[in-house]
């Protein structure tokens, strides 16, 4: 009796949960009905992805989640063909390649986005071309196919040694002391050669007001020095350059630590090509701390030859013959740190020479120079056009009127200590002066000449250059 009550439970339990089997294949519990609504899948709809506040998080979530990889297609879709739905039909590998492609382009520039598309562009149209020759049975000798991989990007376009940048015509970048700097000579060569626009100097003044540099008295006595060297030659190219140096710091290090000295030239600049570096080239890099003076030299000699003398022959592309060059410098750019180590002057912070081109210690006169109450209305009711005033009539007790070469005597001041006696005048009083490149000049032979003489000695040589600007 037991026995049969036994098997007869048994197959009630193998009725109730036949179908349903544990990972080992033996008899699983039936799920209750509570536990199956537990586990049961729920539909996404729009509805229930409104966890999103982007209608695009919505979309794209919702066509992902009905097969992987339908949210990039979705994308794809819309970008391509503006498809709101449906995008089932679009290749997988298309939908990865177009992913990919927005990825890179994030990290482009709006200039290199449009290059990259032409370069995209151009290699559609050769694939295009080959397939149709190809379909026609038209032989090719030399069918070309763009690089894949990273080793064929090297061996094809960046370190090979028949790679295309390496190949590349550019000038001869030399080992000068302690800098990297390239001949201007070549500079010009490398423009000329290329084809690219220079600016033209008129033959005759721009009457007005002058807006470009090529209208400029300097341009035009750039361009008549080219007439005296070569007559009425017309294979003479003029050229106008632009020299310009500063230095600053890399990114990667603390500051002031390996500053980086550049200079540049800019040839000629088209004036409608504003923002255009075409005509600008980097002719020498260093140690902000090393010695210029030896670069400098290199391109001052370089000038010479463009501006003097018999020219060389440059290849120009625009006209397609051999040119002579006759070249000279425009103008010399830089800010105040520049220009004083150039001219081996005083620093801003010297007694001085806080304004560059004069000698002049400002924070002794500094109650004078500025405009008294007097002064500054007189220049604030002043015509807007008014020429200067005459000596006579700009004369005060109280101020200069910022002019500090006016004859005034207010601007006398007592000669620093140690300074030679015959540098001072009879009054005992020194006034400010301008200093130029030929007092420069002529200050130090003096220094020189009379220290070697023993009218001098080394302090009062010293302090004699400390007053005419000179770095110690």
């Amino acid at each position: 009796m037991k026995d049969h009550d036994k098997n007869k439970h048994m197959q009630k339990n193998s009725n109730v949960t036949k179908g349903h089997t544990n990972v080992q294949g033996n008899p699983a519990i039936q799920h209750s009905p509570r536990l199956e609504l537990a586990v049961a899948p729920i539909a996404v709809t729009p509805e229930k992805l409104r966890i999103f506040q982007r209608k695009q998080s919505s979309d794209y979530f919702m066509h992902e989640c009905q097969e992987s990889g339908l949210g990039g297609a979705l994308l794809v879709g819309k970008s391509q063909f503006n498809l709101c739905n449906n995008p089932q039909e679009i290749e997988k590998d298309e939908v990865l390649c177009h992913i990919k492609l927005a990825n890179f382009s994030l990290g482009l520039t709006a200039d290199q986005r449009k290059e990259f598309g032409e370069v995209l562009h151009g290699i559609t149209e050769i694939q295009k071309k080959q397939l149709q020759r190809d379909f026609d049975r038209v032989s090719r000798n030399w069918p070309t196919k763009p690089p894949h991989t990273e080793a064929e990007f090297r061996s094809k376009n960046t370190e090979g040694l028949n790679a295309i940048v390496p190949n590349l015509p550019h000038p001869q970048v030399e080992q000068l002391s302690s800098h990297a700097c390239v001949s201007l000579k070549e500079c010009i060569a490398d423009l000329l050669g290329h084809g690219l626009e220079v600016e033209t100097i008129s033959s005759n003044p721009t009457e007005g007001q002058v807006q470009f540099p090529s209208e400029s008295p300097r341009a035009f006595e750039i361009q008549k020095n080219s007439e005296l060297r070569f007559g009425k030659d017309l294979n003479v190219v003029t050229l106008m350059i632009t020299e310009w140096s500063d230095d600053f710091d890399p990114l990667t290090v603390k500051r002031n630590l390996w500053s980086i000295w550049v200079k540049t030239v800019t040839i000629s600049h088209p004036r409608h090509k504003n923002d255009s570096p075409e005509n600008t080239y980097l002719i020498a890099v260093g140690p902000k701390s090393s010695n210029h003076e030896e670069v400098e030299s290199k391109f001052a000699a370089e000038l010479k030859e463009l501006s003097s003398g018999e020219s060389d022959l440059f290849y120009c592309k625009r006209s397609k013959r051999m040119v002579k060059v006759h070249a000279e410098l425009f103008v010399s750019l830089g800010d105040q740190p520049e220009r004083r180590a150039a001219n081996f002057i005083m620093r801003g912070n010297s007694t001085y020479g806080p304004r560059f081109g004069y000698s002049c210690p400002i924070g002794s006169l500094v109650n004078v120079i500025p405009s008294c109450e007097s002064c500054l209305q007189k220049n604030i009711s002043a015509p807007k056009n008014a020429e200067c005033l005459l000596e006579s009539e700009k004369a005060c007790a109280n101020c200069v009127n910022w002019d500090i070469m006016c004859k005034s005597d207010l601007l006398a001041f007592d000669p620093p200590q140690g300074c030679p006696a015959s540098e001072v005048p009879p009054n005992g009083k020194l006034r400010p002066f301008q200093v130029t490149c030929q007092t420069l000049k002529d200050s130090l032979e003096k220094g020189f000449e009379k220290m070697r003489n023993g009218d001098w000695t080394k302090e009062q040589t010293k302090m004699f250059f400390f007053c005419q600007l000179h770095q110690p």
